[in-house]
């Protein structure tokens, strides 16, 4: 991949994403480690990824010598929330965004890095854009963004060409550089892809990728959404492929581990993701170390688990909450908490009805294992 890997250096250089510097001024900067990462079916297939995490002995990292902003995983079930309000789901993306983004000159010699090329001589690079892999670069892209949002809803009293509505729609439906929100129908959609498109070019981002409900749609049906899968024909969410734990040493890690790959924002997966919690609980009440193995007991009850996972991916639900087109009559919030020893849990439905039928949707659940000091379920309920 070396003559691939180059070729995406030396379009850095050409465009002003990185810029080179002399070998005379090689101890002036901080280096950052750098590989390849390969993704067949991304719209970039080869990337190379900086190590801003990377420290000398005694030495911080980069990433330790910066702010890294709001979390943003936060609004994650807000926009996945309203992902399902309407009746057409849509997606998109900014291609290269992180690289749109101008890095101050004062700031470029921290995000310096070598490469030796094919006859061997050595050269200093440094990014002259918002690199991919330090910790501020997400929040810094959505400020950006956000910025720029706010700026065309001022111009949009003077600008006929700027839609106020749908600027103020994009600003609640971008994680990082994400759009993901819904319409009421295709003709709202043509609008905003338009819109949206020329909102973004304004400000030299290409607003592209996008995808949306079609039931009518021919070959692959499945993408990712925020951490899931959607499935644009039948317009329904599942949690992605999990990757599956050799038989083998199992210890606390491995069980947190595996806990931690289940990523449901929803929460629809809630009565299957807290078991291995609970099991994690149960070894630290044993003591012992992370990579100590655990009970047999517990080992069992998790490949018995572990073993099952692959079935969760079955488990669907609709990506529209409505889910039909009728004026509906009335609409209400259910929401129900439980609790026992082991662990408690809350679950919000919405309750819609139309004059033919009624439907129910989940929205939204939480579980949490119950605390080691003993509390009674009616304090775990409250």
């Amino acid at each position: 991949m070396r003559a691939e890997y180059e070729e995406v250096l030396e379009d850095w250089l050409r465009t002003g994403i990185i810029e080179e510097m002399p070998l005379s001024q090689r101890d002036e900067g901080h280096y950052l480690p750098h590989r390849p990462v390969v993704k067949e079916n991304s719209t970039t297939k080869l990337r190379p990824v900086f190590d801003a995490s990377a420290r000398g002995q005694g030495r911080p990292s980069l990433n330790q010598c910066l702010e890294k902003g709001t979390n943003l995983i936060e609004i994650i079930p807000a926009l996945l929330l309203r992902f399902r309000f309407h009746h057409v789901g849509v997606i998109a993306d900014i291609k290269r965004a992180f690289l749109q983004v101008s890095l101050g000159k004062e700031d470029r010699d921290f995000f310096r890095f070598l490469w030796v090329n094919a006859v061997g001589d050595l050269r200093i690079l440094r990014h002259a854009r918002v690199a991919f892999g330090v910790t501020s670069s997400p929040f810094l892209l959505g400020a950006v963004i956000d910025f720029h949002l706010k700026r065309c809803i001022v111009e949009a009293e003077q600008n006929e060409w700027l839609d106020r509505d749908i600027i103020e729609k994009l600003r609640k439906s971008f994680y990082i550089d994400n759009c993901v929100t819904s319409l009421p129908d295709h003709n709202a959609l043509r609008l905003l892809m338009k819109k949206a498109t020329e909102v973004f070019a304004d400000a030299k981002f290409e607003l592209r990728g996008w995808e949306y409900s079609d039931p009518d749609l021919e070959g692959p049906a499945n993408t990712a959404v925020l951490g899931l899968s959607w499935d644009k024909k039948e317009d329904t969410l599942a949690v992605v492929n999990m990757s599956v734990v050799k038989d083998g040493v199992i210890t606390r890690r491995t069980i947190l581990s595996v806990a931690h790959r289940l990523f449901d924002p929803i929460g629809f997966t809630c009565p299957v993701s807290v078991c291995p919690k609970l099991l994690s609980q149960q070894c630290w009440a044993l003591k012992g170390e992370w990579d100590e193995e655990v009970p047999d007991d517990v080992r069992k009850g998790f490949l018995r688990w572990l073993q099952d996972l692959p079935l969760l991916q079955e488990v669907k639900i609709p990506r529209w909450l409505m889910g039909v087109s009728e004026r509906v009559l009335s609409c209400s919030l259910h929401t129900f908490c439980d609790a026992s020893k082991m662990a408690y849990a809350a679950a919000v439905f919405i309750r819609f009805k139309y004059s033919s039928c009624v439907q129910v949707q989940l929205i939204q659940t939480k579980s949490r294992v119950a605390p080691v000091k003993a509390v009674t379920i009616p304090r775990l309920e409250l």
